[in-house]
């Protein structure tokens, strides 16, 4: 049996994709549709061998995109030479409390899935409709859903229950979910083995677009900052993350044309980074980093969010009665950059005295980077993201165990 796993990251504005061999982790190939639906909208794809399957193609929509990389897919198994693909792994945001593993799809399960669409509004609808138009292609082979909130089936019941009426947990199903919950399934894996330890105690912050924090206890998910959809938590691109929700209501009555459902679109699209910036690019830290120096609301953008990172930092250094093994920064922000890193470990420095070695601080790596001095502990990590490779291995394990 292929090892080969079509790997599809869907978001609503972008799409990534990549072809893992899941057994010796080589990916043959490594895709990024963005700006869908935009004038600017392209795709850029290469293979391990170098080899370019770039288009361009103004306001390219989900159907053109998905034709595109099944074409791609095809082109890179034949240049390559490599086993045809084993099957097609999906990422899907929410779970909700039906999935706690990742699961072969079928009609069955489409139907659950749908109605979870408005606990992650602005992604699961989105990878359900990359999962079946991908499914027109690829017919003949087996897809796996594998949920952000999986990993977070282990927060104790006072993490996950809000302060609310009981019954909207009950008859509802309101509650913390978490997301970004692959990822730091991966994290906990690395951290493992870089300490040749498990059942460890840690705090992962996956900064990125979307950004979220993890406490690690024992080597399962502890608590975690996204509640019930991705918009909780912290402050991110353009999603407020935590706010009084008194907000919501009063910006409806004092803009009679808004209802509920403006301001959602409001808090998740044009909030966060963007918001607090007013930047036409402001969804990006490095812009935000570009301009601070000179725009205040820019300066005002970036010490919000290592604001609320810090925040979130001495809670669960708390939480975990000061028993930290390590603490993480992965994904886009937390891996790049070197302004974000430095302002989240000088209050380290400060208050939990570690010790940081410079040269290390000033380093962007593709591999798993201790910043800190051996001495210190907590250890500080800088760990790659790599979402795809969960997906693809949990693809593999169910499709060879059916």
């Amino acid at each position: 049996m292929s090892n080969n796993v079509l790997v599809i990251n869907a978001g609503s504005t972008s799409i990534k994709f990549q072809i893992i061999n899941s057994k010796n982790k080589e990916v043959y190939c490594s895709g990024l549709a963005e700006n869908i639906g935009l004038e600017t909208g392209n795709l850029t794809a290469e293979d391990s061998k170098g080899n370019s399957y770039d288009t361009k193609i103004p306001f390219l929509d989900y159907e053109k995109i998905i034709k595109i990389v099944h074409e791609i897919v095809i082109k890179v198994i034949d240049v390559l030479k490599i086993e045809a693909l084993a099957g097609v792994g999906h990422r899907f945001v929410q779970g909700g409390e039906y999935f706690k593993n990742s699961i072969i799809l079928n009609e069955e399960i489409e139907d659950q899935l749908k109605k979870l669409n408005n606990l992650a509004p602005l992604h699961n609808p989105v990878n359900f409709m990359a999962y079946k138009l991908l499914e027109k292609y690829f017919s003949s082979i087996k897809h796996v859903a594998v949920f952000d909130t999986s990993f977070h089936y282990s927060l104790p019941e006072s993490e996950y229950i809000f302060p609310i009426d009981y019954k909207y947990y009950s008859e509802q199903h309101i509650r913390r979910y978490g997301a970004h919950g692959t990822n730091y399934r991966f994290v906990n894996s690395q951290i493992e083995k870089e300490l040749n330890r498990k059942n460890l105690n840690l705090i992962v912050f996956h900064l990125g677009g979307g950004a979220s924090v993890c406490a690690i206890k024992n080597g399962k998910s502890h608590a975690t900052s996204m509640g019930m959809s991705p918009l909780g938590g912290l402050m991110m691109a353009t999603r407020s993350g935590d706010l009084d929700p008194t907000v919501v209501e009063y910006i409806s009555k004092s803009d009679k044309k808004l209802q509920i459902s403006d301001v959602m679109n409001i808090l998740n699209k044009k909030s966060g980074l963007k918001g607090v910036s007013g930047l036409q690019n402001g969804s990006d830290m490095r812009e935000i980093e570009k301009e601070r120096k000179n725009n205040k609301r820019a300066q005002l953008a970036f010490d919000l969010f290592v604001k609320r990172v810090n925040n979130y930092l001495g809670m669960y250094y708390f939480l975990l009665d000061g028993k930290v093994d390590a603490v993480v920064l992965t994904a886009g922000i937390g891996q790049n950059s070197i302004s974000i890193r430095k302002a989240i470990c000088e209050k380290m420095e400060k208050t939990i005295n570690v010790k940081f070695d410079e040269s290390k601080m000033e380093t962007r790596s593709s591999d798993n980077l201790c910043i800190s001095k051996e001495e210190s502990k907590p250890n500080v990590w800088v760990i790659p993201a790599n979402e795809e490779l969960v997906i693809a291995q949990d693809s593999i394990n169910l499709i060879s165990n059916e």
